[in-house]
């Protein structure tokens, strides 16, 4: 996990430097992502 964490900061740096749009999905695919692990984890509660 943290090596994943540390190649997208890297990709980030790297490719992105000046772009405001990568951070800003960045942050919503976490959003997203939260969220479907909340569902799946009601889904789980209710099997």
């Amino acid at each position: 996990m943290i090596a994943m964490l540390s190649y997208i900061g890297y990709f980030t740096t790297q490719h992105f430097v000046d772009s405001l749009g990568w951070p800003i999905s960045l942050v919503l695919m976490g959003v997203a992502f939260m969220g479907v692990s909340a569902m799946a984890m009601r889904v789980k509660r209710q099997m």
